[in-house]
């Protein structure tokens, strides 16, 4: 009786977009969202874990394929977050383990190394 509620119609299209990897429409959402059920002290409490984990994986997404990325294309094609964001995110990224590579802080970018081959 409550899915057509605008608080449920919200949540469930973020829900949409997160599980879909869609990080402009979950930052759209959220920001559009400010102030109405984004307040809510319970749903507060996971959403930066949430955009964080939608980052990390749009993040392992745009890199694939790469040698080097830079902070600030990186921060690009994750809406605009700061580089510093962005190097905080890459760190973590680098010891969770799910990808490897150098960032260099003062040139500020990342350099990919490519994961060693399956043994025969």
């Amino acid at each position: 009786p409550y899915k057509h509620a605008a608080e449920i119609q919200v949540m469930t299209r973020l829900v949409s977009a997160f599980h879909g990897n869609r990080i402009k429409e979950f930052e759209t959402i959220l920001k559009r969202n400010e102030g109405g059920v984004m307040d809510d002290k319970f749903i507060r409490g996971y959403l930066e874990e949430l955009r964080m984990s939608v980052r990390k994986k749009v993040a392992i997404k745009i890199i694939e394929g790469f040698e080097r990325v830079s902070f600030g294309w990186l921060s690009g094609e994750l809406c605009d977050i700061s580089e510093e964001e962005v190097e905080r995110l890459l760190v973590l990224l680098i010891l969770e383990g799910r990808i490897s590579g150098q960032i260099d802080q003062v040139k500020k970018y990342l350099t990919i190394t490519p994961p060693p081959p399956p043994p025969p």
